[in-house]
């Protein structure tokens, strides 16, 4: 295959056109799952912008393959992705600004399952937009809204499954006041207790044993009771 065909394009001397058909390709192309054919496009790049005489960009337009580190982040939202998502948002903080409605988890189902929300890219605008909002009005030990409203954004916009994202988008501190710390064996998140998560169940758990220990101290009383008055009346 030549490196015209390798790239999507038709011979050209236009450094500008072939960096664009190689920027192009590499949609199509994962360089961590397709090593080979990445290792080819850019081969073909190289020499296409050195026919053309120009020297090819020393950036690899791919992810850093032995980068254990490397997050891949969503691409570009389209405009209207963006629209629709701005109408949500708006909608969302006049339901947090709302002391009465903050709380009630109707509400925010209500602008999050509807329409707008599902129109294609509009999750994904949304995840970061809301997580934006929500992590600067939190604040230590208190994230403003309640542990039922705060895992149903997680489930439905899917907070914690991308967490790395949020952790390269905003401030670790941030993240973690809004989602804790990253435990994925977990369920709950948030830096709090929730009585329907283990607080209020927590204690009821912890009653038999330290009802249990109850027990045995007052039996070993007892028996030192009935051995000592027991021998006294013996003797008489």
């Amino acid at each position: 295959m030549s490196i015209w065909a390798t790239l999507g394009m038709s011979p050209s001397t236009n450094p500008e056109d072939i960096e664009q058909a190689f920027e192009q390709q590499l949609r199509f192309v994962d360089p961590r799952k397709q090593p080979e054919r990445y290792r080819e496009l850019r081969a073909a790049y190289e020499q296409a912008m050195l026919e053309a005489g120009a020297e090819p960009l020393d950036e690899d337009f791919g992810p850093d393959l032995a980068d254990p580190d490397h997050v891949e982040m969503p691409g570009r939202a389209t405009p209207e992705a963006e629209m629709y998502a701005g109408q949500v948002m708006t909608e969302l903080e006049s339901v947090y600004a709302n002391p009465s409605w903050r709380g009630d988890l109707k509400r925010w189902r209500a602008q999050l399952e509807g329409e707008r929300a599902h129109k294609d890219g509009v999750t994904e605008v949304l995840r970061f937009s809301l997580f934006d909002f929500v992590s600067r009005q939190a604040h230590p030990g208190d994230v403003g809204i309640n542990a039922e409203v705060l895992r149903y954004l997680d489930k439905r916009l899917g907070w914690s499954r991308h967490r790395k994202q949020l952790t390269k988008a905003f401030p670790e501190d941030r993240v973690r006041m809004v989602l804790g710390d990253p435990r994925p064996e977990e369920a709950n998140i948030g830096p709090f207790s929730d009585s329907g998560a283990g607080g209020v169940e927590g204690e009821m758990q912890g009653a038999p044993r330290g009802l249990g220990l109850a027990l045995i101290g007052w039996v070993i009383f007892l028996m030192l009771l009935t051995i000592l008055f027991g021998g006294g009346g013996g003797e008489g």
